[in-house]
């Protein structure tokens, strides 16, 4: 990223929070000012975020993906931007 000056953009499901390799965490980690992270819905499970869903519960999984990526931030050592 830093030899041909890009930034990346990473989508993160946050149920993973826990499951990153260290070596791809610290190749990761000394590129943070060209890495961002997009949460990418919560578990990943199917329409947990359509109309169909309760709206209770959508915001259940919103809080608990925030939740996880504060742990991902605790685990990795990475920035995250509040």
């Amino acid at each position: 990223m830093r030899e041909s000056n890009f930034h990346t953009t990473i989508a993160f499901i946050p149920w993973n929070f826990d499951r990153s390799r260290r070596e791809v965490v610290d190749l990761l980690r000394d590129s943070q000012t060209r890495i961002s992270f997009c949460i990418h819905g919560n578990n990943h499970d199917h329409e947990e975020f359509a109309d169909s869903k309760p709206l209770d519960t959508q915001e259940a999984n919103i809080r608990q993906a925030i939740a996880r990526m504060e742990m991902f931030k605790e685990l990795t050592g990475f920035r995250m931007i509040d």
